[in-house]
């Protein structure tokens, strides 16, 4: 029986941690149909109007220079508009964050001022003020 120098056993150890890394990260993907139920909340829209062409994970640079690392693009068949129905593709950025889950936020404003709001996995739609 051999026992593993510490440069072997830390080699190892990263491997089991990336491959860990790699599996925990592929299971957080939303499926297709989680997918169409943010999106159809987001746009509101039926969800059955959708379909989803890809799921595509990256990382997304922002107008002002932020970088986002965990972004999924999901490409879609969707309606041109509630009022339009004809078919366009669409593209839509989702973010991740662990209260959420995957999600698709807007700016909106009303009466009271300027809010958010947010379609998400977890907690469905969320209105920040």
């Amino acid at each position: 029986m051999t026992i593993l120098n510490a440069r072997s056993l830390a080699w190892l150890a990263s491997v089991l941690l990336l491959t860990c890394f790699q599996a925990q990260a592929n299971d957080d993907f939303p499926s297709e149909q989680e997918a169409t139920s943010i999106i159809a909340t987001h746009e509101e829209i039926k969800a059955s109007f959708y379909q989803v062409i890809r799921m595509t994970p990256g990382k997304h640079m922002g107008k002002d220079g932020f970088i986002q690392e965990n972004v999924l693009r999901v490409s879609v068949f969707a309606p041109n508009s509630a009022s339009h129905p004809s078919r366009v593709i669409k593209h839509y950025l989702m973010q991740y964050h662990p209260a959420y889950g995957w999600f698709l936020e807007k700016t909106k404003e009303d009466s009271r001022g300027v809010y958010l709001e947010i379609s998400s996995q977890k907690q469905g739609r969320i209105y920040l003020r």
